[in-house]
């Protein structure tokens, strides 16, 4: 039950981060601020089970190569959302972006890929 209340906790942070610029401590980092963030975000989710964090891919040598992947796609969507100056991402939006941006670095690096369950 913890592990699914810290998925759930990290998942949501990084939601809120994305999802309310103008709103979160997120929005006045610098890109690379953010880009270190979210690199940060990337390693302490091996605490969270899959395919909530990375713990299946935790021992991986090119563990940190994803991450960096995550990071650069992460801030880049982050980036076209402050600059947009539209409507926000809803929640379930962001959820999916995320997973597919999780997703799409698996594949890049030859990682398993992430089910989730409907």
């Amino acid at each position: 039950m913890k592990r699914l209340l810290a998925a759930a906790l990290g998942l949501a942070v990084s939601t809120i981060a994305l999802a309310q610029p103008g709103a979160s401590l997120a929005a006045n980092l610098t890109p690379e601020q953010y880009h270190q963030m979210a690199v940060s975000m990337c390693h302490q989710s091996v605490a969270m089970p899959s395919p909530y964090g990375e713990v299946d891919i935790k021992d991986s040598p090119k563990f940190d190569a994803y991450c960096g992947c995550f990071a650069d796609r992460f801030s880049d969507r982050r980036t076209k959302i402050v600059s947009g100056g539209g409507v926000q991402p809803t929640l379930k939006e962001n959820v999916a972006a995320e997973r597919a941006l999780r997703n799409e670095c698996r594949a890049q690096m030859g990682l398993p890929q992430l089910v989730f369950r409907k």
